[in-house]
């Protein structure tokens, strides 16, 4: 550097002392540390950042495929992870203020994601449909496709069971529903509703007043 050059030309100069000069050294020196040791922060901060989004997008990419109890370990790994983090911070790295500073941010953005995928695991009331078909006339229609589109039945039953259907839309103001169980965003059929009975117990009814 120029100014320990400069230096040792003023004190062969006699114009400063060797103190004067030191205190000079460590006055430079405290100076340009604590513009690195800034500077390592902000990239520390950053770096926890970056390796968080990082193992969020592997994990978002195979969410899918995951069961609800390997999602919900999942959920607590960045947590364990930022903890792991700070406690090396506490125990080795205290007196470092980036450190500090990363395992914090790390700590924050790893409960804010845990308490997201938590609640978005243990919450579902959402059913996969496709859109099959958008109009172009400015009407605003579409047709969306479930996944629930059959019911299955006992043969005896099934022929007898469809003409109840089709009777129960033909009558104004009967009430007919499905039920359907969801799981994960899948949905089977479960039964069908008219007027407040099951499908299956109507047509047994039936069938017994035909015998």
């Amino acid at each position: 550097m120029s100014i320990q050059r400069d230096l040792s030309d003023l004190i062969k100069a006699e114009v400063i002392t060797q103190e004067t000069a030191d205190k000079i050294r460590v006055y430079y020196n405290n100076k340009g540390g604590s513009s690195a040791n800034r500077l390592f922060i902000v990239f520390g901060i950053l770096g926890a950042i970056l390796t968080w989004l990082g193992i969020t997008l592997i994990i978002a990419h195979n969410w899918d495929d995951l069961s609800r109890g390997t999602k919900t370990i999942f959920a607590f790994v960045p947590l364990l992870a930022a903890q792991v983090v700070c406690g090396y911070t506490l125990m080795k790295r205290q007196s470092s203020i980036a450190w500090q500073e990363s395992s914090s941010a790390f700590l924050f953005f790893a409960v804010g994601a845990s308490i997201a995928l938590v609640s978005q695991i243990y919450n579902h009331d959402f059913i996969k449909a496709k859109v099959s078909y958008i109009s172009e006339d400015g009407s605003n229609e579409l047709a969306i496709e479930y996944s629930f589109d059959r019911y299955y039945m006992e043969e005896s039953k099934a022929q007898d069971a469809e003409q109840k259907y089709r009777q129960s839309l033909q009558v104004p103001n009967r009430m007919t529903y499905a039920l359907v169980r969801i799981k994960d965003g899948d949905a089977v059929l479960k039964d069908i509703i008219i007027d407040g009975a099951s499908i299956g117990k109507l047509v047994k009814k039936n069938q017994e007043i035909k015998k």
